[in-house]
């Protein structure tokens, strides 16, 4: 049970971690879909740069303000 215990705290902060970054994704990409609504090549062009200079920044501070909270020290569980 330990064991289980250990893996659920890491795995929990890491799908809080993707949870969160996912709704970003949503919410900076869907006013672009509205308004690209028939064009693909605009969309897409414009997906790339509002990712790359964006949401990829966005998803680093995420991750490093989070990680410590499940990347514990030891990465061995207790036996």
């Amino acid at each position: 049970m330990d064991n289980y215990w250990f893996y659920f705290k890491q795995g929990w902060w890491a799908q809080l971690v993707m949870f969160i970054f996912q709704t970003a994704l949503v919410v900076a990409l869907l006013p672009i879909a509205l308004l690209f609504y028939g064009d693909k090549m605009f969309y897409y062009s414009f997906v790339i740069i509002i990712f790359v200079f964006a949401l990829v920044p966005f998803g680093g501070w995420l991750f490093s303000r989070y990680a410590p909270k499940f990347v514990l020290p030891n990465s061995v569980p207790i036996s």
